[in-house]
C-alpha cells in the first residue's frame, strides 16, 4: 500500500504556522488509518502502551508532529482521546466522510504469523540478492501492519527486524547511505534489542554501518572527520564540491557520503566517492603528473633533441611524448648551426608545439649571377625583394631598377613607367611594403619616391609637414609590419617615421658616438617585431617602433665585430643581423643582442670573395643574398662548410 507523505507533511506544517501565529485554519488538518487495527499509543514510542486500536480508514484530527510519529485526537464514546500513532500507519485523509467506525473489531489472530512468514520470504529474496525493490516494498509494508499487532513486545521485535532487513537490502544495493538510515531507525526503535538482533552478523561492512548506526542514535557522532594526504602535498581537498583546503589535513563533514576530489596544478586529479563506516578516516594518495605530448619542429630539420638535459635520441621533426606538465628545457643540436635553446610549459591551454629557427654560423657559396663586365648591372648599390620573392637591384649610374627572375635574368617586360623615376639624381635604397609598393629614396634631389605596383604612377615625399623640414640626403628606407615608413637622414643623422599615406610621425637621433646617436647613418632594417636596427659608419644600434634605444655594438677596425665602411644590412626569419662590411670586404653575422655567429669572405672575384659588398637579403628559405658594387655581381650563401661550393 502507498502512502502520500509530501501533502501531509505541508499541511501538518501549515497547520502548525497558523496555529503559532494564533489563527487556526477552518477545519483541522486529519489523518486516516492505512491498516487494520492500528494503535494509539500513550507515547511516541513503538513499545509504548496501547491506549485504544483503531480500524481501518480512521479519520483522526492531527495536534502535532514529532519524528515519526503523529500526535493525534478523536472522539470515542462522547469523550475526546488524544495519544501518538506512528506516520507508517496513516496517510492525509480526503476531503470525504469517512466510514463508521466497526466497534468490537478485534484483529486478526494469526497476523503476527502472517507478517512473520512474508518477512521470511523477503529476507531469501535479499539473501541471493534477487528484487532488491520488490523486497523492499513488501518490507515496508510489513512494517505498516507490524505496528497494528496487540504484542508490544512482537511489535517491537518485528519493527526491528523488518528495519534490520531493509537496511541490509539497500547496502546490498550499494546505497550505503539509505542502508544506514534504516539501521539507525531500528536503534530508535530499542538499542539493546537492536543490539541483539544484530548480534550474529558477520559481514565487515554491514558491521560496521551497524556500529556507526548505534553511535548515530546515541548521540555519539555528530559529524565525519577525514584525514587526507598527498604526495606531492599542497593539493586541494574538496568535499561536495566544496572547497576544504590543502593537503595534508583533516577535513569534517556532516554527512558520511563524500564525493571526494583532490587537485593540484600539473597532475591528474582524483575523484572517489566515500562512505565513511566509522567517525574518522583517512585517505593517502600519490598523486599521478598529467603528461601531454609535445610537437617539436625546426628549420632546417634533423636537429638533435635534448630535453631537460637527456638526448633523447630524436631529431627534428618529431613528437615528444608523454611530457609531464609544467616547465621543460629544450636544446636542437645541428652541424654548422648554433645550437637552439629555449623552454616550454606544457598545460591545459592548448597543444604544445615549439618552432626553432636554426641559426647558421657557417656558410659557403651556392651560386652566383652577373661578373664584372657582364652588362647585367652598371653600378649596383641596392638590393629588394618582393612579396613574391622577385629580387631588384638599384643601379645607381643609369638610375634604373632590374627586376631578377629565380634563374638570375632581367624582367624584358617589366619597367616602371613613372616619369618621376627619371628624375632621380643620386638613387641610394629601395624597399617593398606588404601591397608591394616601391619606395625609392634619392639622396640628392632629396626625396623619397612612392611608386605603385603597376609602375605607372608615383608620388614625391620631400619630407616637410608636422614640424619637421624637408629630407636632407636619405640614404636609407624601410617599411614594418603596419606598413610605417622609416627613412634614415644621413645629412642629418637622424631617423624619420611616416605613416603608409606619408603623414610625419616622430623622429629620433642626432650626430654623435652615444647611445641613440649616428656618424654618417646608410641602412636601415626592420625585424618581424618591428624593431629598428640601423647601421652607421662604425656600428650597428637597435630600437623599438618609437625610437627608444635598445642595444648596440660595433666599432671601427678590421677585427671580428668590427667594420670598415659598412653598406648594407638585413635581418632573417631568427632575428639574425647581417652586415655587408664593404671595405673589409666581408659579411658578418651577428644575433639580435649582437653576439657574433658568422664571418665569411675575403677580397676577390671567385666565388666566396668579395669586392665591396653593398647590400645584402636574406630568404625565407635561409640563402643570403650578396650584392657586390665592385665586382657587380650577385652571390648566394647557404648554409655548409667553409669554402665549399654547393
Amino acid at each position: 500500500m502507498t502512502v502520500s507523505r509530501f501533502g501531509l507533511k505541508a499541511a501538518i506544517g501549515l497547520f502548525l504556522v497558523f496555529g503559532m501565529c494564533g489563527t487556526a485554519p477552518s477545519a483541522p488538518v486529519k489523518v486516516r488509518t492505512v491498516v487494520d487495527n492500528a494503535g494509539i499509543k500513550a507515547t511516541p514510542e513503538i513499545g509504548a502502551k496501547s491506549l485504544v486500536k483503531l480500524p481501518l480508514s480512521t479519520i483522526v484530527s492531527v495536534l502535532d508532529k514529532q519524528g515519526e510519529w503523529y500526535q493525534v485526537s478523536f472522539d470515542k464514546d462522547g469523550k475526546t482521546i488524544s495519544g501518538y500513532i506512528h506516520e507508517m500507519l496513516v496517510e492525509e485523509a480526503p476531503d470525504i466522510a469517512p466510514p463508521e467506525p466497526q466497534a468490537g473489531e478485534e484483529a486478526k489472530p494469526d497476523l503476527a504469523a502472517e507478517i512473520e512468514g512474508e518477512i521470511e520470504e523477503a529476507k531469501e529474496s535479499i539473501r541471493q540478492e534477487k528484487n532488491l525493490s520488490g523486497a523492499e516494498d513488501a518490507l515496508g509494508g510489513l512494517l505498516a501492519k507490524s505496528f497494528s499487532l496487540a504484542d508490544p513486545k512482537k511489535q517491537k521485535s518485528l519493527v526491528i527486524e523488518i528495519y534490520l532487513w531493509l537496511g541490509i537490502s539497500r547496502v546490498t544495493g550499494g546505497d550505503e547511505e539509505a542502508g544506514l538510515k534504516e539501521f539507525k531507525k531500528m536503534f530508535d526503535v530499542d538499542p539493546a534489542a537492536a543490539k541483539d538482533a544484530t548480534r550474529n552478523i558477520a559481514t565487515p561492512k554491514i558491521d560496521a554501518l551497524l556500529k556507526l548506526a548505534e553511535q548515530e542514535s546515541l548521540g555519539l557522532i555528530r559529524d565525519f572527520s577525514l584525514e587526507v594526504s598527498t604526495d606531492p602535498p599542497e593539493a586541494r581537498v574538496f568535499f561536495n564540491g566544496q572547497d576544504m583546503g590543502s593537503t595534508p589535513g583533516s577535513f569534517r563533514s556532516p554527512s558520511p557520503k563524500i564525493v571526494l576530489e583532490v587537485k593540484k596544478a600539473g597532475f591528474l586529479p582524483v575523484r572517489e566517492e566515500i562512505f565513511l563506516t566509522a567517525a574518522s578516516g583517512k585517505k593517502t594518495y600519490r598523486l599521478e603528473l598529467l603528461k601531454r605530448d609535445l610537437s617539436l619542429s625546426s628549420f632546417p630539420a634533423g636537429a638533435a633533441v635534448s630535453v631537460d638535459g637527456r638526448d633523447i635520441g630524436r631529431a627534428t621533426n618529431c613528437r615528444v611524448e608523454g611530457l609531464a606538465y609544467g616547465r621543460h628545457e629544450i636544446r636542437l643540436t645541428k652541424n654548422l648551426y648554433l645550437d637552439w635553446a629555449g623552454s616550454v610549459n606544457i598545460s591545459d591551454e592548448e597543444q604544445p608545439a615549439v618552432l626553432a629557427v636554426l641559426v647558421g654560423k657557417s656558410y659557403a657559396p651556392a651560386g652566383s649571377w652577373g661578373e664584372r663586365g657582364s652588362g647585367l648591372f652598371d653600378n649596383p648599390i641596392a638590393l629588394a625583394s618582393d612579396k613574391d620573392g622577385f629580387l631588384y637591384v638599384l643601379d645607381e649610374s643609369p638610375g634604373r631598377i632590374i627586376k631578377l627572375t629565380a634563374e638570375g635574368r632581367a624582367v624584358s617586360d617589366w619597367k616602371i613607367t613613372a616619369p618621376e623615376l627619371r628624375e632621380l639624381k643620386n638613387p641610394t635604397a629601395l624597399v617593398f611594403d606588404g601591397q608591394g609598393t616601391l619606395y625609392v629614396a634619392d639622396g640628392r634631389r632629396p626625396i623619397v619616391l612612392k611608386i605603385s605596383r603597376d609602375g605607372r604612377t608615383a608620388s614625391i615625399w620631400n619630407g616637410a609637414g608636422g614640424g619637421t623640414s624637408e629630407f636632407r640626403t636619405p640614404s636609407a628606407v624601410g617599411v614594418d609590419s603596419g606598413g610605417h615608413i622609416y627613412v634614415v637622414e644621413s645629412g642629418t643623422c637622424r631617423v624619420k617615421k611616416y605613416s603608409g599615406r606619408g603623414d610625419f610621425i616622430r623622429t629620433w637621433g642626432t650626430e654623435g658616438t652615444g647611445d641613440g646617436q649616428f656618424i654618417q647613418p646608410r641602412a636601415l632594417a626592420v625585424s618581424a617585431q618591428d624593431e629598428i636596427f640601423v647601421l652607421d659608419k662604425t656600428r650597428v644600434q637597435k630600437f623599438s617602433a618609437d625610437g627608444a634605444f635598445l642595444a648596440s655594438w660595433g666599432k671601427s677596425g678590421r677585427g671580428e665585430g668590427q667594420f670598415q665602411n659598412p653598406r648594407g644590412l638585413a635581418l632573417d626569419a631568427a632575428g639574425s643581423v647581417y652586415v655587408a662590411d664593404s671595405d673589409n670586404h666581408r659579411i658578418q653575422k651577428f644575433e639580435g643582442n649582437g653576439r657574433l655567429v658568422a664571418v665569411w669572405g675575403v677580397k676577390g672575384r671567385e666565388l666566396g670573395q668579395f669586392a665591396e659588398p653593398v647590400a645584402v637579403w636574406v630568404s625565407g628559405q635561409g640563402v643570403v643574398t650578396v650584392l657586390e658594387k665592385a665586382n657587380e655581381r650577385i652571390q648566394f650563401f647557404s648554409v655548409g662548410l667553409p669554402g665549399l661550393e654547393r
